[in-house]
């Protein structure tokens, strides 16, 4: 399991958290949403970058 699934488990509620984790846990998320998106476009454009000299 990785760190998302983690997080999406705990703010579905599978255990209980402190209620003031869920804000800690939704800015998990969204920085977890936000570097799938970084590696997904570093990965799109890495061909574009593969120079020779």
């Amino acid at each position: 399991m990785t760190i998302g699934g983690y997080t999406d488990l705990l703010l579905e509620g599978v255990t209980e958290i402190p209620s003031e984790s869920s804000p800690l846990l939704r800015t998990m998320r969204h920085e977890i949403n936000r570097t799938n998106r970084l590696v997904r476009d570093l990965i799109i454009i890495s061909p574009l970058l593969d120079v020779s000299f």
